[in-house]
């Protein structure tokens, strides 16, 4: 079983960017057993995906293609409706772990830690 999660915005090819890193999109995290079944809160299954996944030793791969992320950054980190992708870049934000564990890419390049640091991705303490 591939541990790898990719995240990113379904409208900029989140499966085809899957794909290409083998890793499983949101929609193959339920039959993966990436979270419980049972669970119909979307914040609690993203956590739990991304708790297991850290524990299982997978990877995030962060597609931010077409997130405006100073937006996102600054964003309620508790509201995700209709900001799926913001919500998930600020729970990752604010777990150095997970942070950690994240590797970010643009426009289906890899980025580098530097270029990382420039988009002000970088731990957020509350």
């Amino acid at each position: 079983m591939n541990r790898d999660i990719a995240l990113g915005m379904q409208e900029h090819g989140l499966e085809a960017f899957a794909a290409n890193v083998d890793a499983a999109y949101m929609s193959q995290w339920r039959e993966l057993g990436l979270y419980d079944e049972s669970e119909e809160s979307w914040g609690q299954a993203f956590k739990q995906t991304l708790t297991k996944t850290f524990a299982l030793g997978g990877r995030f791969h962060f597609d931010l293609t077409g997130l405006d992320i100073s937006d996102a950054l600054n964003g309620d980190p508790d509201f995700w409706v209709d900001r799926y992708t913001a919500w998930e870049l600020q729970q990752i934000v604010r777990n150095q772990d997970w942070l950690d564990n994240t590797l970010f890419y643009r426009n289906g390049k890899l980025l580098t830690p530097e270029s990382v640091k420039a988009l002000a991705i970088e731990l957020h303490v509350d």
